[in-house]
């Protein structure tokens, strides 16, 4: 029978370890259609359809001061897209006018807080536009999302050799 202390061991180590797990996989939702309306993301894939009705999809991500926010967008077809970045301040930082089907576009965050980002039709609205945008916050520590998987391993580890130990005979000389 487990004791209760390796139940709560089990148990907080379980929790790290899906934590790490779930803060790595991707959000999937819709887009906001003004910056007051922009849908809350994580750094991850979406996948998305910019509306004929639409003239452009608006995000936002938590970003602290330093980290580098980088936003890839990949259409299908010849549709062209354009990339906008706003402050916490919703002022215009940063900007993105290549053409073609792949538009990219990185900004290190001068503050701390949430980032907007503006995906625009380059034409007039015609017909859906299907994109791909892949996004990505770089700070000193990249992959710090890891340690939890990390740390719940050993945590995991640590409860298995305890266990198999517990019950050794102590040599005595």
């Amino acid at each position: 029978m487990v004791k209760s202390a390796h139940k709560k061991l089990i148990l907080i180590s379980s929790v790290v370890f899906l934590m790490g797990i779930f803060s790595c996989l991707p959000v999937v939702a819709g887009y906001g259609t003004t910056i007051g309306t922009a849908e809350t993301i994580t750094a991850g894939v979406e996948v998305d359809t910019l509306s004929s009705v639409h003239n452009s999809a608006w995000y936002k991500i938590s970003c602290n001061k330093r980290q580098t926010l980088t936003v890839v967008i990949v259409t299908t077809g010849s549709d062209d897209l354009q990339l906008i970045f706003y402050n916490p301040s919703q002022t215009g930082v940063a900007s993105s006018f290549a053409s073609g089907i792949t538009e990219t576009l990185s900004h290190q965050c001068d503050f701390s807080g949430y980032y907007y980002i503006e995906v625009v039709r380059y034409l007039p609205p015609a017909a859906d536009i299907f994109f791909t945008m892949t996004t990505t916050l770089q700070s000193s520590i990249p992959g710090f999302e890891i340690l939890y998987v990390f740390f719940g391993i050993v945590v995991l580890l640590g409860i298995a050799i305890y266990s198999k130990n517990k019950n050794r005979t102590l040599i005595e000389t």
